[in-house]
């Protein structure tokens, strides 16, 4: 079962995260959750999502709900980018300002993985298609679950991986070191076992006061959600106390993170110590931070 802080972390941050799970674990059931916890778009928001919404369907109304788009694995590199004769939005646009989320995402083409590092670094998407251009905006959440290996036992405590070791290389392969390294939030999700059963419940209703409060906090703070710093906002907003520092530059140098990773977890500690109401970044805050960010198993 998925956690309370990372759907908090999630909702609050805005992070990226991609899912490594036992097959039948429960990461589709949890997908409408997702949905019932995200609070209404910003008026600001409103006109972006609308229009492109009504580039692909005429006469769509205002959009208050921030999208939640769902493109199945045999979706084409144009159908994600956009294109054709007119330069259409993509998926990824369509999800601007919400959430892409790709289940199987093992199983989409390497092409259509690879080709989102640049939006989810710009935020926008440029499309060249006989000699007309169009940019739109594609600044999204990515959230991507996958089963560990093809068979989805890997690891598994209770069953049998059926695969060889290259055909688990081969199933991982698609998704390449720069991607990974956009990724902020990497979980694992087992089996609940039913002799422990399956963890603390909590409220979709508890879940989005903590949301609402903790988003109103950052508006306040710096007019966006932390996922969205740049560097220089990031040094202002994000300064760390001498023990989280520490913490920080220890898991640099232990676990080999690249500066965007060490900026991600700085930003996913920000979050971190939001949701706990505290102005300071602590080492408690960083070094949860680093839980979530470093690989365990394939990812």
């Amino acid at each position: 079962m998925f956690e309370e802080r990372e759907d908090n972390l999630l909702r609050h941050g805005r992070e990226c995260r991609a899912v490594d799970d036992e097959i039948a674990a429960g990461r589709v059931l949890h997908r409408p959750r997702e949905r019932e916890i995200r609070h209404l778009s910003r008026n600001n928001e409103w006109d972006t999502e609308s229009d492109i919404a009504g580039l692909v369907a005429a006469g769509q109304g205002v959009c208050r709900t921030p999208p939640f788009r769902q493109p199945h694995m045999s979706a084409s590199l144009e159908g994600m980018v956009g294109g054709g004769p007119q330069c259409r939005p993509g998926e990824i646009s369509l999800a601007h300002n919400g959430v892409l989320f790709l289940d199987e995402a093992a199983e989409f083409k390497g092409s259509v993985l690879q080709m989102l590092r640049v939006p989810l670094e710009t935020g926008r998407i440029t499309l060249s298609r006989a000699g007309r251009a169009a940019v739109y905006p594609a600044s999204f959440q990515l959230l991507m679950a996958a089963n560990p290996c093809p068979c989805g036992n890997y690891g598994s405590q209770k069953k049998v991986c059926l695969c060889s070791l290259r055909s688990v290389e081969l199933y991982w392969k698609k998704f390449s070191a720069p991607l990974l390294d956009r990724v902020d939030l990497r979980v694992r999700v087992d089996i609940p076992d039913e002799e422990e059963g399956g963890g603390q419940a909590f409220s979709v209703a508890e879940l989005r006061v903590k949301i609402a409060r903790a988003a109103k906090a950052q508006r306040e703070r710096q007019g966006k959600k932390n996922a969205k710093l740049n560097p220089e906002e990031t040094r202002r907003f994000c300064a760390l106390s001498p023990e989280a520092q520490e913490c920080l530059e220890s898991a640099v140098r232990r676990l080999d993170f690249s500066p965007r990773a060490a900026a991600s977890c700085k930003k996913t500690a920000r979050t971190i110590a939001d949701m706990d109401g505290s102005d300071a970044i602590l080492a408690s805050h960083m070094a949860e931070a680093v839980d979530f960010r470093r690989f365990e198993g394939i990812l």
